[in-house]
């Protein structure tokens, strides 16, 4: 169904609205620009969003249709949402507000559902595909590397394989207090998707 069709309030993020938010370094600051979408950094590398003033396991976090966080999990904001790398996403599609009918009794706030990137074929109708995405940035002394192999084959089968290597320098301060110790970090991910 288009957004427009849908009673909830939908937003879609594409593979290439994805790819121009070079400035993502986690899964929740990708949902950063969308409306009434407030993001809560505890560090660094971590986040957790509010949607419609909810978080945590109050809002819905579904990979491939699989549910990553659930009502076990703590109270308030916290790290889940960052174990995804962005990268590795083709879409990602947010329902704001309750819905509980179709996803149960965690999709309160609403729902983020993630959906990582399938095969594909290459250039001229080769089945196999090579891809790589290379970021630096002086500001945050931070560079993001992402290699991605692409195979489709016979009978509808198919298989992504990614791994994404970044690395953020610790965050700078203005003077007298310059650079903070313990604020950058290191992180690797792979990805496979048969």
């Amino acid at each position: 169904a288009r957004a427009f069709e849908v009673p909830q309030s939908v937003d879609i993020l594409d593979a290439r609205a994805l790819h121009e938010r070079l400035l993502i370094r986690t899964m929740p600051e990708a949902l950063l620009d969308l409306p009434s979408v407030n993001v809560q950094k505890t560090a660094y590398g971590q986040g957790s969003p509010y949607l419609r003033g909810f978080t945590g396991f109050q809002t819905l976090f579904l990979v491939d249709g699989i549910r990553l966080n659930n009502s076990v999990f703590r109270f308030g904001p916290n790290q889940y949402w960052s174990t995804v790398d962005a990268m590795s996403l083709d879409r990602i599609e947010l329902v704001r507000g309750p819905g509980s009918v179709l996803y149960g009794s965690d999709a309160v706030g609403g729902t983020v559902q993630a959906f990582s990137r399938r095969p594909r074929a290459g250039r001229a109708g080769e089945p196999t595909s090579l891809a790589s995405r290379v970021r630096f940035a002086s500001a945050e002394r931070s560079e993001v590397v992402r290699t991605e192999v692409s195979r489709f084959g016979d009978h509808g089968l198919g298989l992504v394989a990614g791994a994404t290597w970044k690395n953020f320098g610790g965050l700078r301060a203005g003077s007298p207090t310059g650079r903070l110790h313990n604020t950058g970090y290191d992180e690797t991910d792979g990805d496979l998707r048969l």
